[in-house]
C-alpha cells in the first residue's frame, strides 16, 4: 500500500507540475503578443518549399537586401531606422528569417546552409542578382558563403558587427546536442524557451550587451523584440535550439579564401572585442574595409541609424 501511495503522489505532483507548465506556457505566449506590434500583410509573404516568409520593400534603384542577426527574438525591425534613407537610392529588401519574427517556423534543424540555400532562392525568385547584401552578426556567415558558393547572385557584401572566426569555428558537442534536444520538446522546452526569450531578459540584453547608451533600450522596441521571440505560438524555440546547439557556425577559413566580393565591416565601436574580430577578418579577407560607428554596441543600425545608413552607402556606391 505504501508503494502505491508513493506512485499516486508522485503522479499527482508530475500531473500538476505539467499542467501548471502548459497553462503558463499558454497564457505566456498569448500575453507576449497582444501587443501586435509586427503587422503582417498577406502580400507580404514568398513561398520557399512551402514555408510563407515574410519581406518588405521600399525605394528604387539597385536592390539592396538588408538581413537581420540570426536571433530567435530578431526580425525585420533590426533595419527599421535606416530603411527611409537607405531607399532614397536603392529599392530596399528586409525580411524576417524562415524560424523567425512573422514568418513560418517549422520544427527542423536550422544550419548555416539551410539559410544560404533560402537566400540563393530569394535573390533568384525575386530577380535580384548582383544585389549589394547587407547583414548582421550571426548572418554574416550566410552571407559570405552564398557569395562564395553562387558569386553571381551578391555584388557586394556588408557585414555588420561579425562574429569572431574563432567563434564561428565552434561545432555542435555533446553539451550543445543535449540542450538542443530538451528545447525542441514540446512541454519543458516550450517552459524553458519562455524563460529564456522572457521581456526581462531581452531587456537586459539590450541595455548590458546589445546598447551602449542604455537610454536608447525602449519599452516600444524591447516589446517588439518580445513579440518577435514569441509569435507562431512559441515555436521560435526550434530556432534557438539550433543556436543553442551551435549549429549555426560555419568554419570560414577555407570558405574566405574563396570570396571573390567585396567585403566591408561596420563595427560598434564599443562592443567586446572588437578590435580582434576586425584583426581575424583583416588577416582571413585581404582588401577588406572596416568602419568604426563610435558609442555603439552590437546594433549600431538602432542607435546610430543616420551614421550607419551613411557608411552602407559610401559602400554601395564603391566610395
Amino acid at each position: 500500500m505504501g508503494r502505491d501511495h508513493k506512485f499516486r503522489d508522485v503522479l499527482l505532483t508530475s500531473s500538476i507540475a505539467a499542467g501548471s507548465m502548459y497553462v503558463f506556457n499558454k497564457i505566456y505566449g498569448a500575453h507576449a503578443v497582444n501587443r501586435h506590434k509586427l503587422q503582417a500583410l498577406a502580400k507580404n509573404f514568398f513561398n520557399w518549399k512551402g514555408l510563407n516568409v515574410y519581406y518588405e520593400t521600399k525605394g528604387s534603384g539597385s536592390p539592396l537586401i538588408l538581413l537581420h542577426a540570426l536571433h530567435p527574438a530578431a526580425s525585420a525591425y533590426e533595419w527599421n531606422l535606416v530603411i527611409d534613407q537607405l531607399s532614397q537610392s536603392h529599392t530596399v529588401y528586409v525580411l524576417d528569417f524562415p524560424g523567425c519574427g512573422r514568418s513560418d517556423k517549422p520544427n527542423t534543424l536550422y544550419t548555416n546552409f539551410y539559410y544560404v540555400q533560402f537566400l540563393r532562392d530569394f535573390i533568384r525568385g525575386l530577380n535580384l542578382q548582383g544585389a549589394v547584401v547587407c547583414v548582421s552578426n550571426l548572418t554574416s556567415a550566410v552571407a559570405v558563403s552564398a557569395a562564395v558558393y553562387e558569386p553571381e547572385l551578391i555584388s557586394r557584401i556588408i557585414l555588420v558587427n561579425p562574429p569572431s572566426l574563432r567563434s564561428l569555428a565552434e561545432v555542435p558537442d555533446s553539451l550543445s546536442k543535449g540542450l538542443c534536444r530538451i528545447l525542441c520538446l514540446p512541454l519543458i522546452g516550450t517552459f524553458i524557451y519562455n524563460i529564456l526569450a522572457s521581456r526581462p531578459q531581452i531587456d537586459m540584453y539590450f541595455s548590458e550587451k546589445y546598447f551602449y547608451n542604455p537610454f536608447h533600450d525602449t519599452d516600444d522596441l524591447v516589446d517588439t523584440y518580445f513579440e518577435s521571440a514569441h509569435l507562431k505560438d512559441g515555436c521560435g524555440r526550434y530556432f534557438a535550439a539550433s543556436m543553442i546547439g551551435k549549429y549555426l557556425n560555419c568554419h570560414l577559413g577555407y570558405v574566405l579564401t574563396k570570396l571573390s566580393v567585396p567585403i566591408k565591416i561596420i563595427e560598434g565601436s564599443s562592443t567586446d572585442n572588437a578590435e580582434l574580430v576586425l584583426f581575424e577578418w583583416k588577416q582571413a579577407v585581404s582588401g577588406i574595409e572596416t568602419a568604426m560607428i563610435e558609442h555603439t554596441k552590437q546594433l549600431p543600425m538602432l542607435e546610430e541609424p543616420e551614421k550607419t545608413a551613411e557608411e552602407i552607402l559610401k559602400f554601395c556606391r564603391g566610395k
